[in-house]
């Protein structure tokens, strides 16, 4: 993984994006921590990072998640969401 990323999830988990989430096509947004699904139009989500990934081979983009109630995360997948709708 490249140290840039790592440094910046966890700067984002200092300054209150706490918790991670996983991105379900069909599903929306599934929070690591609890367990709970958030439709994909229920949250807003911002691009704040992007570096090439030495293990996998690609590009990785982080982005920041905050939900209707009020949780802030992170979120690192291998394409970019746009107006909460990703381009895979």
């Amino acid at each position: 993984m490249n140290s840039l990323l790592t440094k910046q999830v966890i700067d984002l988990h200092a300054r209150g994006y706490q918790f991670d989430y996983e991105f379900i096509e069909n599903c929306g947004f599934v929070c690591m921590q609890n367990n709970a699904v958030f439709l994909s139009d229920t949250v807003v989500v911002r691009l704040v990072a992007q570096g090439f990934d030495e293990l996998s081979r690609c590009f990785k983009y982080v982005h920041t998640i905050e939900t209707t109630t009020g949780e802030h995360g992170v979120i690192m997948v291998d394409f970019i969401f746009f107006g909460n709708k990703s381009n895979q």
